[in-house]
């Protein structure tokens, strides 16, 4: 005797649906899948014909729901939007950790609500974040750190040194951003070269280079006829293409402008101010003449002139006028002066005048009151002998 076969029929479900791929009849044992409506899940995932022509186990579609517990130093975000705590999000809904400023999420994986009601993964921590070791290490240089101090808590910044001769090429300060992890990137430290400072007026560096290594050291000086205004005694390479100091100032040297002449005249031939090689000249009086015959001067490198000027009496020396054979001694006195000549009173006897002469500015001898000298008559004694 034989049985008919015993079928299942497709079955409409509250808030799903069978997957059937448009079958109809199923036998037994076959199996189909269910699939859920949005924030439904199946409470099993298949569902399989029975001989009595039921379905085991029975699909449903269940609302259950995940309910988002709070998250210390932290909140939970759906789709960027924060998650109140309490709040109950649908099967395959997905929420996110993130910490408070300062705090960073462990694990930070996104979490998804499954059919059982429950999130999926493990729940976060918002750990503090600390740096217990400091970045890599870099050459010729190091982070300036606090003494002591093993960790630095989130935002807190450590800055690189280059040792002595090297400037920070790259790289600054950084900061404790991360578990162990720091901003910024890793620092290079450059050596420190000069290029050659800035060419000043009127003097120069006693070296002259295209580059200067770190701790170099040029001594300026200014050219003959100029004095340092600006005082440098030296400059030195300290920072990149930085030198100490400022740069000199040279100033042309000048000589005192108070200059006396008396009896005469100055004048400037070069110039109008009192300055290096600056050459003055002079005019004596009439009876004057420059002394030891220098008649110039001129302004030196050291601020002094080269010669003192000055203007002194001629000496009279042109005797013509008072030419007498009775003068025993003719003196040679300056312009001005009067001086006595002396006469050979042996033979002759003064008459009448002065016996002074003056000087002229002709340099000419000339009488002040012409004398007339008369000879004397020559008395001769014969001594008789007596016997």
């Amino acid at each position: 005797m034989s049985y008919p076969i015993e079928v299942c029929s497709s079955l409409s479900l509250e808030n799903g649906q069978l997957v059937t791929d448009g079958k109809t009849i199923f036998k037994p044992d076959e199996q189909v899948s269910i699939t859920c409506y949005s924030n439904y899940a199946p409470v099993y995932i298949t569902t399989a014909c029975q001989t009595d022509r039921s379905w085991l186990p029975y699909p449903l579609c269940s609302d259950k729901r995940c309910t988002v517990s709070s998250l210390s130093n932290g909140r939970y975000y759906q789709n960027k939007n924060e998650v109140a705590d309490g709040t109950a999000l649908g099967y395959q809904s997905v929420i996110t950790p993130s910490c408070f400023i300062g705090f960073v999420p462990i694990p930070d994986t996104p979490r998804t609500c499954q059919i059982n009601g429950q999130w999926s993964d493990q729940p976060p921590n918002c750990t503090p974040i600390v740096c217990v070791s400091l970045p890599l290490a870099f050459n010729n240089g190091s982070y300036d750190i606090r003494v002591n101090v093993f960790s630095y808590a989130y935002n807190e910044t450590i800055t690189p040194k280059c040792d002595a001769g090297f400037f920070l090429y790259q790289g600054g300060e950084r900061r404790c951003s991360g578990i162990n992890s720091w901003s910024g990137e890793t620092p290079v430290c450059s050596p420190i070269t000069c290029k050659s400072p800035s060419a000043f007026s009127n003097g120069y560096y006693n070296d002259s280079q295209t580059n200067y290594t770190f701790g170099s050291v040029l001594a300026p000086t200014c050219n003959m006829g100029y004095n340092m205004t600006t005082y440098v005694e030296s400059r030195t390479c300290e920072r990149q293409d930085s030198w100490s100091g400022v740069s000199p100032v040279c100033d042309i040297v000048k000589c005192t402008e108070h200059l006396e002449l008396y009896n005469g005249l100055l004048f400037k031939l070069d110039n109008e101010t009192l300055e290096y090689q600056t050459v003055i000249t002079i005019a004596c009086n009439a009876g004057y003449e420059a002394e030891d015959g220098i008649w110039n001067s001129t302004c030196t490198e050291n601020g002094t002139w080269s010669s003192v000027l000055q203007c002194v009496p001629v000496i009279c020396n042109d005797s013509s006028d008072v030419e007498h054979k009775a003068i025993h001694v003719y003196p040679k006195p300056a312009f001005g002066e009067i001086a006595n000549v002396t006469y050979n009173s042996t033979y002759f006897v003064k008459k009448n005048g002065s016996l002074q002469i003056n000087c002229s500015s002709e340099r000419k001898l000339s009488w002040v009151s012409k004398p007339y000298f008369g000879k004397l008559m020559s008395i001769v004694i014969v001594a008789s002998s007596v016997v």
